[in-house]
């Protein structure tokens, strides 16, 4: 089996430990998920634990995933990863060795840029090559601090938020005794679903995606009660209420 030297192990561990302290200084429930898996099963075999923290990440802050990732000039990123570690809560951050930023990216945003990367072979198990430049250069990534600002403004105020339409985020509604609600911009939702059906490997055209977008955005997003913090989904043309 492939294993990282004992530097880029220290080196994942240290930074795992920091963020930990980090969100400690501003969340209530941060929780290490491997000793979380461990007290809930003890002495269950190593793979057990393995596979618990592949799916779950290494930090989980109330229903939020966190998997952290030191990143070199020239790195491997494991396959498994890409296929365990999704969902709308699913996040990465990354520390980039070089220039020392760290950044959040959706899994669903990584996991479907490495898939494109070349893919090596080491001692069996399969990688996806890529460098920290890569994650840089992405445009759905937030800085740490960012991130932490839209999080917990949500927390402090009880704000139901939808993760992967982050970036058609455009603030909070107030209503009297109703409290902030989320709001989104319809039209960049409608955008960014197209964007994810275009990786779909299926999908013809881009119009096509974009079919599929709309019909997806109206039944599941537009159509979706949660309550009365269910975010409200605006339309600043007359085109888009057609």
């Amino acid at each position: 089996m492939f294993k990282a030297s004992k530097e880029k192990v220290d080196k994942g561990l240290a930074f795992q430990s920091a963020m930990m302290d980090t969100f400690k200084e501003h969340f209530v429930s941060v929780v290490d998920s491997r000793e979380h898996i461990m007290k809930l099963k003890p002495n269950e075999p190593e793979v057990v634990y393995n596979t618990y923290e592949s799916k779950n990440g290494d930090i989980i802050i109330e229903n939020i995933h966190l998997e952290c990732v030191t990143a070199a000039k020239s790195s491997i990123f494991p396959e498994t990863k890409l296929q365990n570690f999704k969902g709308k809560k699913h996040y990465y951050i990354f520390h980039l060795d070089d220039t020392k930023e760290v950044f959040v990216v959706p899994s669903y945003t990584w996991n479907c840029y490495m898939r494109k990367c070349n893919k090596v072979r080491r001692k069996g198990r399969a990688y996806r090559t890529f460098k920290a430049s890569y994650v840089r250069n992405l445009r759905k990534k937030k800085t740490l601090k960012d991130k932490l600002d839209i999080y917990l403004q949500a927390f402090e105020e009880e704000v139901m938020l939808y993760d992967e339409y982050e970036d058609a985020f455009v603030g909070l509604g107030y209503q009297q005794y109703k409290g902030p609600i989320a709001i989104y911009d319809a039209r960049k939702c409608v955008e960014i679903l197209t964007n994810n059906f275009m990786d779909d490997p299926d999908c013809e055209s881009r119009e096509a995606a974009e079919e599929m977008a709309i019909e997806w955005f109206d039944y599941n997003s537009v159509g979706a009660w949660y309550g009365e913090k269910t975010p409200i989904f605006i339309s600043t043309t007359l085109e888009d209420l057609e």
